[in-house]
């Protein structure tokens, strides 16, 4: 394995960490089975099949975060100390498996363990290994490279949901699943195993596809472009004392929670609105479609104005989408909602990805989104469970869909005023004094 990674990066005629990023985006691919696009389509079949709640399903939700409180600073310790390689298949290897195993559930608890420990391996495990493998590897072309990454997430939204709705059709919801997890297998792993390595010093190259030797040169020359030399590293402890980690942990998880709570059930309400469950599923493979130029385009969006500004973007999308699903009344709907929330899901997960490191640096990559993820995906679970007991109550998501909405624009007004951290540098008696960040 060493030995095929040694010899593709002395021949390749390009930098290993475009490999690197065809593997994430390889192993992110058939991570679709586990959003909403997946849940929402397969689990009312489940339910009619064994009777469970539309709150059931907010639950299962709610534990797979819950579980993530411990996973993902695991995870993120793992990962800075021994590298990404071993946390990144290893989460592929559990997902797999729990997505076959749901094909053979007959009991809610089976479902609940399931899909909570499936859930949280994706939400928690996966992110933050994704997140330090591409925070190794790229500094000042972080963006596009993430946007190459989430350009194969959107190629997922294309087809996972037609496939799963066609066996869906066709052999019915366990088939589905047994399908899913074979594929996350069969897709993910391989590459992961390998062609992955952990760091470019591993095949003797520096981020950004520099050589060691010029990348201070390199530095220099950008006039103040981010690059492996000149990015501020910060500790995890550092990070955690600062105001604008704080203050993105909250825009974002109320956005998450939000789309969460709007995203897992969407399906459901449009069929309830008279939006065939063929188009309600071609809505996720619509934004899939626009995911594709849109992911590369906010990739370079972020290296070009920054994380935070594009973020924005994201982030009213999804918004916008929020509402296009409150007035869903015709297969038509399907467009613009697809459109919307390709640009959005899209952004927003992508830019997760990128802005903690873009702000304390790629040392610490890993630790610090260990420490922020348990927030925002437990954020993610509250969502869903919200959603599914005011239905549970009311008989309709209209009313806390509109209430989402409204957290949204919260989520939003808070990222509007995150201010940016100030590094911190040792003064000649020892004591740390504040910087401008890089």
């Amino acid at each position: 394995m060493r030995f095929l990674t040694d010899a593709l990066a002395r021949r390749a005629p390009f930098y290993y960490g475009w490999v690197v990023t065809a593997v994430v985006g390889l192993a992110i691919f058939p991570t679709v089975a586990y959003r909403p696009a997946i849940i929402g389509l397969l689990y009312p079949s489940m339910q009619e099949t064994f009777g469970w709640s539309r709150s059931s399903l907010g639950g299962a939700v709610f534990l797979g975060s819950a579980l993530v409180i411990v996973a993902a600073p695991l995870a993120g310790r793992l990962a800075d100390r021994y590298g990404a390689w071993l946390v990144l298949n290893a989460a592929t290897v559990l997902m797999g498996l729990c997505l076959i195993g749901l094909g053979a559930v007959s009991k809610l608890w089976m479902f609940y363990l399931l899909f909570g420990v499936g859930y949280a391996t994706f939400a928690g495990v996966n992110r933050v290994a994704i997140t330090s493998a591409m925070a190794q590897w790229f500094v000042r072309r972080r963006g596009t490279a993430m946007g190459f990454v989430t350009l194969m997430l959107g190629l997922g939204f294309i087809v996972i949901p037609l496939l799963a709705e066609r066996v869906l059709d066709g052999s019915g919801w366990s088939a589905a699943w047994y399908v899913l997890g074979f594929l996350m297998l069969a897709v993910a792993l391989p590459g992961g195993v390998l062609l992955y390595r952990n760091r470019p010093a591993d095949v003797g190259q520096a981020p950004d596809g520099r050589t060691p030797s010029d990348t201070v040169a390199v530095a220099v020359a950008d006039q103040g472009a981010a690059t492996a030399a000149s990015e501020v590293q910060w500790t995890a402890r550092e990070a955690a004392r600062t105001r604008t980690l704080w203050m993105l942990v909250a825009s974002i998880s109320l956005l998450e929670m939000s789309r969460n709570g709007i995203g897992i059930h969407m399906i459901a309400h449009m069929t309830e609105q008279g939006m065939s469950p063929t188009f309600a599923a071609a809505s996720f493979s619509i934004a899939g479609v626009t995911m594709v130029p849109m992911s590369v385009s906010l990739g370079l969006f972020v290296d070009a104005v920054g994380a935070r500004a594009a973020y924005g973007v994201a982030a009213l999308s999804v918004l916008i989408m929020g509402v296009l699903v409150i007035f869903t009344s015709s297969n038509a709907m399907a467009i613009p909602i697809g459109i919307t929330m390709g640009i959005g899901a899209g952004g927003v997960d992508m830019i997760m990805r990128i802005i903690f490191a873009n702000y304390f640096g790629r040392a610490s990559a890993g630790t610090v989104m260990g420490i922020v993820t348990p927030f925002i995906v437990v954020s993610l679970g509250l969502g869903a469970l919200i959603s599914g007991v005011m239905y549970d109550i009311q008989g309709s998501y209209v009313p806390v869909f509109w209430s989402w909405i409204a957290v949204e624009a919260l989520a939003i007004v808070i990222l509007l005023f995150v201010p940016p951290p100030r590094a911190r540098a040792s003064t000649a008696d020892g004591e740390l004094a504040a910087q401008p960040a890089a």
